[in-house]
Formats: C-alpha cells, sequence, structure tokens
C-alpha cells in the first residue's frame, strides 16, 4: 500500500508538472510577442529569462507540496490558482525586464494582468472549491499564489510608479510564513485575523493606484501620504501573525502515513 500511494504521488507530480509547465509556457510564450513587438528582441530575452526563473519556481513549490501532501485530487479551483502564480510571473517579467512605461501599452497589460489576478480568479476560486470540495494542495497554493501576485504587483509599483523600495517590505515579511510552517512540519495556509485582511486589501489597493496610468506632483503627493501608514499597518500585520504559523496551521501526512490519498478524517468516518 506504501509504495502504491508514492507511485500515485510520483504520477500526479508528473501530472501537474506538465499542466502547469504547458500553461506558464503558453502564457509566457504569448507574453514574450508583445515584448519582442513593443519593446525589441533585448527587452524580450530579458523578460524570457525572469519567465523562466519564475516558472521554475512555481513548479518547485508546487512539487514540494504535493511531496508532503500525498495523493489527492487537483479541482479546477487550483487551476485558478495557479493562473495566479502564472499572472504573478508574467508581472515579474514585465517589472524586471526594462519593459516599457506605466502610461504605455505595456503598463495597462500589466495593471490589467495585476487586476485579473487578484480579482476575477481570486473571486472564483473561492465558491469553486467550496462546490468541488477543498484540496489540502488548494488550501496551500492559493495563499502562495496571492503572495507572489502582490510581491511583484508591489516590485512593478517601485519599478513602473516610481513608488519607494518600502513597498516591498511587508510582501517580503509573508515569506516568513510559510517558511515557519515548513520547517514545523505544517502546510502554509491562509487565513488569519479580520484585520490581517483588511490590511492586506488595502495594500492591494494602494498597488492599483500605483499602477494606474496616472501622472503628476497630486498623484505622487497622494501616494506618498497613503504608502507609509498602509505599508506600515500590513508589515505590522505580518509580525503579529507570526506565531500562528509556528504553532498552527494544516499537518500534511507523508505519502507513506497516507497511501490512499485519503484526508485523515475520512478515514475516521469510514472506520
Amino acid at each position: 500500500m506504501i509504495s502504491t500511494g508514492i507511485r500515485r504521488t510520483k504520477r500526479e507530480v508528473r501530472m501537474l508538472w506538465w499542466w502547469h509547465g504547458g500553461a506558464a509556457v503558453m502564457l509566457g510564450a504569448a507574453l514574450l510577442s508583445v515584448l519582442a513587438i513593443v519593446d525589441g528582441s533585448a527587452v524580450a530575452a530579458w523578460g524570457a529569462l525572469v519567465l523562466v526563473a519564475g516558472t521554475t519556481v512555481h513548479l518547485g513549490w508546487l512539487v514540494a507540496l504535493r511531496q508532503r501532501i500525498g495523493p489527492e485530487r487537483a479541482t479546477a479551483a487550483d487551476g485558478l490558482s495557479a493562473l495566479r502564480f502564472m499572472a504573478g510571473t508574467c508581472l515579474a517579467a514585465l517589472a524586471v525586464s526594462g519593459a516599457g512605461t506605466r502610461s504605455g501599452v505595456l503598463g495597462w497589460l500589466g495593471l490589467g494582468i495585476a487586476i485579473a489576478g487578484a480579482t476575477i480568479c481570486d473571486w472564483l476560486d473561492g465558491p469553486l472549491a467550496r462546490r468541488l470540495g477543498p484540496t489540502r494542495l488548494g488550501r496551500s497554493f492559493d495563499i502562495e499564489a496571492d503572495s507572489w501576485l502582490t510581491l511583484w504587483s508591489a516590485v512593478a509599483a517601485v519599478t513602473w510608479a516610481g513608488m519607494g523600495w518600502w513597498v516591498v517590505v511587508a510582501p517580503l515579511l509573508h515569506y516568513l510564513h510559510p517558511l515557519l510552517a515548513w520547517r514545523a512540519g505544517q502546510l502554509p495556509v491562509g487565513g488569519g485575523p479580520w484585520w490581517g485582511r483588511i490590511t492586506g486589501s488595502t495594500q492591494m489597493g494602494l498597488i492599483f493606484l500605483a499602477l494606474w496610468p496616472w501622472v503628476g506632483p497630486t498623484r505622487d503627493s497622494i501616494l506618498f501620504w497613503l504608502a507609509w501608514p498602509i505599508v506600515a499597518a500590513q508589515s505590522l500585520a505580518m509580525v503579529l501573525t507570526l506565531p500562528r504559523f509556528s504553532a498552527a496551521g494544516s499537518r500534511a501526512p507523508s505519502p507513506a502515513a497516507a497511501p490512499d490519498g485519503d484526508a485523515p478524517e475520512r478515514r475516521k468516518a469510514r472506520q
């Protein structure tokens, strides 16, 4: 039974690798085509390197989660989380490659990717997961897809919108959460207190406002005075919620401990 569970896990890892990798390649090829047309082959080449690096992180994290969780069915909601992760990687390519300007075609494209990833995909995957049944992979991959998109949206706000580097502090502090959970033998999960969700949503609103192609001293002044309290509040939220990730979370059995891929509570109910 144990060897059967391990074989199933390896097979599902390969399937997820090819599905996510294939989708990332198609989305990346479309983005690189736009980059090459608008800004030339040199910018497109830098964008390609960033896309490869971001996709490697995406697939590596996915495989690590699957190997820790063991066999478990994937759902369409997990696919929406993957799209958010890919959206973050596309923003990374736009932000780091030196592509375009915030008021140009690529600036509008970047803003559209950020908004679509943070709203449409995020709004749909929750109801879809509840309808199809939540998964342990989905719970962990969803929050990290959100965080990846937030991080690179913030980087784009710095490189394109002229915001200060401190905008990326809170998104970077988030990565202490999955690190602590992983070291404790747990799966990173979302959730948290209501005030943390408010500061997170406010942070994303600030980033959208920064990426919007609005120019002038009034805009710069408004963003400057908004950024400090919002970034400070979200950074504080990241620090105050650290204990819950080292002491609580979703503990994942190894494939050997759950060879049939069933959650412990479902196995107990059957008995």
